[in-house]
């Protein structure tokens, strides 16, 4: 709703005799890249000025547990709140919801001169499904645009009428490379996880789920995981239960590499924390699939830890057919784990490498929003991911290269670092 008068003369006193502010608004801090990488940020510039961060989903402060209480805006009070504070600058992920188009209108009414942010982190082929009139007035009012690569920028500005030129900022996302390394964070934690899914063979066969784990049997080589001859060997694919990341596909996939390798191969979903009822109603369609074709991947559920899951694991796969980054392949590929995705979005453009740090599938469908793998698709993958376990020098060779990559382009702090500097020298915030 509009403010009054009255209301815009006293939020307009506020602003001015307050202590100047960053506000960060995000859909959701408890899932995805997103909600990981505005966390970082506000942590980063927390050191240079106050910090905001509003969420439109979740329980805002619970999820949030790398913030300080105090940062965390309760979405419910973000209206009034937010028109009590001097912010230098605002700064919005795309797509916007319609509750914080008016956000954002009447912030820019009560302080004009306010430096405004707009974030993506979606394909052009889910954005523009959301692009109106409305959403586009704030974009054209922003001072900066940022997007993850060149290819993203360049296929949302085509979305754009007119070709009218936005503020572009390209600044690549990151992982966090310290805590997703080669080997794990926790030699217990990986043991735990080895006898939890009966990693390791024994001289009458595969351990069983849930058998001791001796820790000489996991004892690291160079590669940072036990060698091919003691263990099965482990697929995995992590991410929220959620379509779009084409769950069934992988599973077939898994059918046809469990026909293959039998026993000596142990394939994993790992399902990430769920948005909503729309990704709880997906995670028990998985389960009921997976159970169909006889059960081909354990599905483990989410991991905080999965790193030290990722100690053990020889090929990480991701099916989605829409990308702006994966988060979850990039820390696959900082722990030293080749990545078989499709040719799409980010994964393409940021994560993999094709041939060097891993392998890419061209979708028949391209890069686009919600789309299946055909049949064709998911033997493509069959082929490169079973290409890959049967190589094991190619395997630990790739996934050197992946881990030096992830060092060099993919360092969160670098990624941070180049963003608070971008929003700091625009709006005059800390040094």
């Amino acid at each position: 709703m509009p403010l009054t008068t009255a209301q815009l003369g006293v939020a307009r006193q506020r602003a001015r005799a307050a202590r100047p502010a960053a506000l960060f608004i995000q859909y959701t801090l408890v899932t995805g890249g997103a909600g990981f990488m505005i966390q970082r940020l506000a942590e980063e510039m927390a050191g240079r000025c106050d910090v905001d961060v509003a969420a439109y989903a979740g329980p805002n402060g619970a999820v949030a547990s790398r913030l300080k209480q105090s940062m965390c805006i309760p979405r419910e009070a973000l209206p009034v709140v937010a028109l009590m504070r001097p912010y230098a600058y605002v700064d919005a992920a795309f797509p916007l919801r319609d509750h914080h188009c008016e956000l954002i209108e009447e912030l820019l009414a009560v302080m004009p001169d306010v430096k405004l942010g707009v974030r993506f982190h979606s394909e052009a082929c889910f954005i523009r499904h959301y692009l109106n009139d409305r959403r586009l007035a704030i974009l054209r009012r922003a001072d900066v645009v940022f997007a993850h690569h060149t290819a993203m920028r360049d296929e949302i500005s085509a979305l754009i009428p007119g070709g009218e030129e936005l503020p572009w900022r390209v600044i690549a996302p990151g992982v966090d490379v310290v805590t997703f390394r080669p080997g794990g964070t926790d030699v217990r934690a990986v043991r735990e996880y080895a006898s939890r899914f009966g990693v390791l063979q024994t001289a009458g066969g595969f351990a069983k789920a849930g058998a001791a784990t001796p820790a000489s049997e996991l004892a690291k080589p160079t590669s940072g995981r036990p060698e091919a001859e003691n263990r099965r060997y482990v697929v995995a694919m992590s991410g929220r239960a959620s379509p779009e990341k084409n769950w069934l596909d992988y599973l077939l996939i898994c059918r046809r590499l469990k026909d293959l390798f039998g026993d000596e191969l142990l394939c994993l979903s790992v399902t990430g924390p769920q948005r909503g009822w729309r990704d709880r109603s997906h995670l028990d369609e998985i389960a009921r699939f997976d159970a169909d074709l006889g059960a081909p991947a354990r599905i483990t559920g989410f991991l905080p830890d999965w790193q030290n899951l990722l100690a053990f694991t020889d090929v990480y796969v991701q099916t989605s057919c829409s990308e702006s980054f994966c988060r979850t392949a990039a820390e696959a590929q900082s722990c030293g784990v080749p990545v078989v995705a499709t040719a799409v979005g980010g994964l393409k453009h940021l994560v993999v490498e094709d041939g060097r740090t891993g392998l890419l599938v061209e979708p028949a469908a391209g890069h686009v929003w919600n789309a299946r793998l055909t049949a064709a698709d998911r033997e493509a993958f069959f082929r490169r991911i079973a290409a890959l376990l049967k190589k094991h020098d190619a395997r630990r060779a790739m996934g050197a290269l992946a881990r030096r990559r992830a060092m060099e382009a993919l360092d969160e702090r670098s990624s941070v670092n180049e963003y608070a500097d971008a929003i700091g020298v625009m709006a005059g915030l800390g040094d």
